[in-house]
């Protein structure tokens, strides 16, 4: 299991954990994503302008054919391509180099600024700016239509975190809400936010951050210091610092 942190990456064999940080050969210790790249090979984007892999328990740094941006997320598409969002906007990777894509609206204004969460659902890319940046930028909920290459909705919203089941349902997130985006409307181009089911909204206020795993459990890091477990079927168990189960040390997880 990989651990981005504040503080670097930690890697979990099952039985101890390797962390790496700049003094392995990080650009940075703020670690903003990862994803894996082959057979024991990870791409690691820190919170600079450089991309970082690792291989056979080495850190090094990639080298590209241009410019790389501040990568906030990375998304491996069905379309076969690899996507990221960045501080600098969309890009996508080819040819050995971060390629930017297209993002205006219909007034032709760039709103590729400080892209920080990405999800795909069907030919869309459902996209969101840092919140914490209202007063900077017009927007920062957007649908993306991959296949055209562009921007088709833009909406001023402060969700912080995007999401999708297995079931093809696209979720948004802040700390007082969770709903679901009605996928008519998606597939027409537009908006429609309906709730969420009650064993998702029992989280609140203090939900953080969360992942969906193959099996259909959904897991959320709160606020507190707490990961929580819901599976398929509601059950819902929690790791804590006060269980023993979950520890917070120098801004990496131990659980």
């Amino acid at each position: 299991m990989y651990f981005m942190t504040y503080g670097g990456l930690s890697v979990y064999d099952g039985t101890r954990f390797k962390n790496y940080t700049v003094q392995q050969g990080l650009s940075n210790d703020l670690v903003n994503d990862i994803i894996e790249m082959g057979d024991d090979s990870l791409w690691i984007a820190c919170n600079f302008n450089g991309l970082n892999y690792l291989r056979h328990n080495k850190i090094k740094t990639l080298t590209t054919n241009g410019i790389t941006p501040v990568i906030n997320k990375f998304l491996k598409s069905r379309d076969g391509n690899l996507y990221t969002v960045a501080d600098e906007g969309l890009f996508v990777w080819k040819n050995n180099r971060f390629v930017r894509l297209p993002f205006t609206d219909r007034n032709g204004m760039d709103l590729g600024k400080f892209l920080y969460d990405i999800i795909e659902w069907e030919q869309f890319l459902i996209i969101l700016a840092d919140p914490g940046l209202n007063s900077l930028i017009p927007a920062n909920l957007y649908i993306y239509d991959r296949i055209k290459q562009k921007l088709i909705v833009n909406e001023k919203k402060d969700y912080t975190r995007a999401f999708g089941l297995l079931d093809n349902t696209v979720y948004l997130c802040n700390t007082r809400e969770i709903v679901m985006m009605d996928p008519t409307a998606l597939r027409n181009g537009s908006i429609n936010y309906l709730p969420a089911p009650d064993k998702y909204n029992t989280l609140l206020p203090v939900l953080h951050n969360m992942y969906i795993d193959r099996q259909k459990n959904f897991w959320v890091y709160s606020l507190l210091n707490r990961l929580i477990k819901i599976d398929s079927a509601g059950a819902r168990k929690e790791y804590s610092i006060s269980n023993g189960s979950l520890c917070m040390a120098q801004g990496w997880i131990n659980w």
